[in-house]
């Protein structure tokens, strides 16, 4: 009798136990899927605005990133002869995504040597326009030279911005008024201390989940023209 009571009370501890795991096991997935979700949520709010047919260029590694941007800068370059302003071009994008990347690679392509610094703890960084100079012969002076393309080209990365202020404390506009072309990593910290954007790329991980963004190399870019010199620009084949 009493083997058959300890027998029944162990089988009672064993369900309970299992209970318990089972209990265990769903609170775990619950959590997991509710990081996931929130992952998910966090990711498609840097694209959340644009249209639903728009459809992202699948970049497969940091290479194909640098193809892009070289692509891109040739088409800019041709075009920096008919502007009177600068190109402002916003990227993007969270942490890894890809801004910086393409940010280097473009002005690379434009003709920039030496080193390409980041932005991270000066906020901008500019760089003269080689192949302006070299059109314009050996010719001129030194002080005609750093006049005319010295800051030609910007790179921005405002992540530290807390006062959108501070950008006029740095010569923002002075800077953007002999500038040909402004790329801008986190432009909504610069509130409207920053022209409006006439191309926005936006930089995204793929979609499937993952917490460690060098898991995988790949990266998704939805291209965002909002003037129709915009829309021309990009009108250049890719497999070019």
């Amino acid at each position: 009798m009493q083997c058959r009571e300890r027998a029944a009370a162990d089988k009672s501890r064993e369900s309970g136990t299992a209970d318990k795991s089972r209990e265990s096991g769903t609170a775990e997935t619950h959590s997991q899927n509710l990081k996931e979700s929130e992952l998910e949520s966090s990711r498609s709010q840097n694209v959340q605005h644009l249209t639903p047919a728009a459809q992202p260029i699948i970049l497969q590694d940091e290479s194909q990133t640098h193809y892009f941007a070289q692509q891109l800068a040739r088409t800019l370059q041709v075009s920096f002869a008919g502007r009177s302003s600068a190109w402002m071009i916003y990227l993007r994008g969270e942490l890894g995504a890809g801004k910086s990347s393409f940010a280097r690679a473009c002005l690379r392509a434009l003709g920039v040597s030496g080193a390409i610094k980041s932005p991270t703890y000066t906020l901008i960084e500019s760089y003269p326009d080689r192949c302006d100079a070299s059109a314009h012969g050996r010719n001129e002076s030194r002080q005609e030279r750093h006049g005319r393309n010295e800051s030609a080209f910007l790179h921005m990365d405002l992540y530290r911005v807390v006062d959108p202020g501070e950008l006029e404390f740095f010569g923002l506009p002075q800077l953007l008024s002999a500038a040909k072309l402004a790329l801008v990593e986190w432009p909504e910290r610069g509130g409207s201390a920053l022209p409006e954007a006439e191309l926005v790329l936006h930089f995204c991980y793929p979609a499937q989940l993952s917490a460690d963004p060098n898991e995988d190399q790949q990266r998704l870019l939805w291209l965002e023209p909002l003037t129709p010199a915009a829309e021309k620009l990009l009108l250049f084949d890719l497999g070019a």
